[in-house]
């Protein structure tokens, strides 16, 4: 893993080293902070995002994401997500030091190269969703929904 400590790691840090004062001094959020703990703890893991604990977390992200309606970060994650699964130590660390642009870009073409038609599939929804449907002919709303739901529960059957 990474030196740094993952988002997800410090949020669950700082819910537990805050959890009896605030719900001490505000009863009704502990209900919140239970909730906000269950959906982080699906977040974390002690594998490199390319290993298999690493992939699953990243489809739980996306998978949160979809579950919130944020479908452009879902998308971005799903791909990111199977661009992973070609990446080096070097290039499965966004956010550190270590990370390296060049290694980044290899992984994708490794990716590509293996999965051509998914990746310009995932190209194609990705444009519709960053342009707002304002092409030619855009993909309804609810077919990007679905294959991006799709893709990301395919991320783990695929290992």
């Amino acid at each position: 893993m990474p030196n740094q400590v993952s988002t997800a790691r410090r949020l669950t840090n700082a819910l537990k080293s805050s959890r009896s004062g605030l719900v001490t001094a505000i009863p009704p959020m502990a209900d919140v902070l239970d909730r906000i703990q269950e959906m982080v703890e699906r977040l974390l893991t002690t594998e490199r995002l390319s290993k298999p604990g690493g992939q699953r977390t990243l489809m739980h992200l996306g998978l949160l994401y979809w579950e919130m309606g944020r479908y452009s970060e879902a998308a971005a994650t799903m791909r990111e997500a199977w661009i992973t699964r070609y990446a080096c130590d070097q290039a499965d660390c966004p956010g550190d030091s270590r990370f390296s642009k060049p290694h980044r870009d290899a992984a994708e073409s490794a990716w590509f190269d293996a999965n051509n038609q998914q990746a310009k599939e995932i190209a194609e929804f990705r444009n519709d969703i960053e342009h707002a449907g304002f092409r030619d002919t855009p993909i309804s709303p609810m077919k990007i929904k679905q294959r991006i739901k799709d893709l990301l529960d395919k991320l783990i059957l695929d290992e």
